[in-house]
């Protein structure tokens, strides 16, 4: 299964929805957590980016 992470909207065309597996969405916000605690910044769940 996946999970939709956002909605694009490109100027010239239709919406394009990003998806990911389910277990590489836990990985990825894993790797931000640990990321944001290396930097000493607060981590917020549920973001596309950086911490």
């Amino acid at each position: 299964m996946t999970a939709a992470l956002k909605t694009l909207h490109p100027a010239g065309g239709d919406p394009v929805e990003v998806r990911a597996c389910e277990d590489c969405v836990l990985e990825l916000e894993a790797a931000r957590e640990e990321l944001a605690a290396r930097l000493g910044e607060e981590y917020e769940p549920g973001r596309l980016g950086l911490p």
